[in-house]
């Protein structure tokens, strides 16, 4: 829709250009001996109202460009701390990105986009300034002064609370929660489910000091996993394998000794050769 904005606000410019320019092109249209000179003249005019129309798109296109905008970004395996200007501390995991724009501190909200997952520890502000997280899936989450985890990858989006309170909107469907200590919210687009459940904090922030920690969860969910923070392709040798399940923590920072405890974890064979991983059963 903005694109579209763009284009008409552009095609307005032109033709307002070209009205005042028009009027130079009827002045002495009729005088047989400037045809010439008003053909010339035509050309010229026209090509003022091409390049009026290009420098309206040049223009455009940096009052929209995202140059004025701070990112914080993690490579695959990654993870790292950063401090925001408001002194929020943020820890990205693994292929993860934060955004704010320039002058983000003055402005009314503090508002930033993740992709990925993270862990704030934010910081409250004397004029009490909203912290808020919006994701590409449509959820987005506002804050005063709290720690908690979130992540946001293609149609999932799962906030856990450790302290303080927050609140997760979905504009789309009309839905707000208020979350405290504890809750975990998981929303995903593909089935439109939102499930909330009470879960211990401490096991969800284990990734920051190298560890995973898994509740249950299937394979499945953890392939999913290897592939979106570490980059590896997986390939599995039976699909039902992807329905095993497993809970317990695995080391995170050596993606050898991570591959080890998995496979301790599950009871199945799990080799790495550059970056893809083979997961099968265990020869008898």
């Amino acid at each position: 829709m903005k694109e579209r904005n763009k284009e008409l606000t552009d095609m307005q410019r032109a033709e307002a250009a070209w009205k005042r320019l028009e009027p130079l092109l009827d002045e002495n249209a009729d005088s047989p001996g400037i045809v010439r000179s008003l053909r010339y003249k035509r050309g010229l005019l026209a090509a003022a109202a091409v390049f009026l129309l290009f420098l309206s798109f040049v223009l455009t296109l940096f009052y929209w460009s995202p140059a004025n905008e701070e990112i914080y970004q993690t490579a695959y395996g990654q993870t790292k701390m950063f401090i925001l200007p408001d002194s929020s501390v943020v820890t990205l995991k693994g292929n993860s990105r934060l955004s704010y724009q320039e002058g983000w501190l003055s402005s009314s909200d503090r508002i930033s986009s993740l992709s990925g997952e993270a862990w704030f520890s934010v910081k409250h502000t004397v004029n009490n300034q909203k912290f808020i997280i919006r994701t590409d899936n449509g959820p987005f989450v506002e804050v005063l002064g709290t720690e908690f985890n979130m992540f946001s990858r293609k149609k999932e989006t799962r906030v856990m609370l450790s302290s303080g309170k927050v609140r997760l909107t979905l504009e789309e469907k009309g839905y707000s929660l208020i979350m405290h200590p504890g809750d975990l919210v998981d929303y995903n687009t593909a089935t439109n489910k939102i499930v909330k459940k009470a879960v211990d904090p401490a096991r969800y922030s284990i990734w920051q000091k190298k560890g995973l920690y898994f509740d249950d969860n299937t394979l499945e969910e953890v392939v999913k996993m290897i592939t979106q923070t570490y980059g590896y392709d997986v390939e599995v040798s039976d699909p039902v394998l992807l329905k095993k399940r497993v809970s317990g923590s695995a080391p995170a920072g050596n993606i050898k000794l991570m591959i080890r405890g998995l496979s301790e974890a599950f009871g199945l064979r799990i080799t790495a050769k550059g970056k893809k991983i083979t997961i099968s059963s265990v020869s008898k």
